[in-house]
């Protein structure tokens, strides 16, 4: 536990200092906080999917978390667009751009929540290859923007 904590504040000391490019404390705070939810639901969509494959999870309880989880997804997406949209909130460019990229991440993960609830109910070869995929391409993108490469 103690090695995970240490990784969860190195992650974020980094990120706070060198990738956030934010113009003010606020908005750096936001990009913390984007890096953890973007972490951790990561983990999470994976230890759900961990738990299914161990028969710790039945197909209804696998569909309800992924509702959930794309749900949020979802709602934080609209919440950051509404941002980068926004002329007159002061972000820059370098900013949101940054929220653009945290979106990518977000579409990744959403994608990998749909197909692990699609595989929970069909176990077909289809959405498991897709779910890997998604998982993957969400990794990626969550290591470079936490500057993991």
């Amino acid at each position: 536990m103690k090695t995970v904590l240490s990784f969860f504040i190195v992650i974020f000391l980094s990120f706070s200092s060198a990738k956030a490019q934010c113009s003010d404390d606020l908005l750096e705070s936001y990009g913390g906080m984007s890096v953890i939810a973007m972490y951790n639901t990561y983990i999470g969509i994976g230890a759900i999917a961990d738990g299914f494959a161990a028969e710790q999870y039945d197909t209804a309880h696998v569909q309800d978390l992924m509702d959930e989880q794309i749900g949020m997804l979802t709602n934080v997406s609209d919440m950051l667009t509404k941002v980068i949209e926004n002329n007159n909130n002061n972000v820059d460019v370098l900013d949101k751009d940054f929220m653009r990229e945290i979106l990518v991440v977000f579409d990744y993960l959403k994608l990998e929540a749909v197909y692990l609830k699609e595989y929970s109910n069909t176990k077909s070869t289809e959405a498991s290859t897709s779910y890997d995929s998604n998982r993957q391409l969400a990794w990626d993108k969550i290591s470079e923007l936490m500057g993991l490469e």
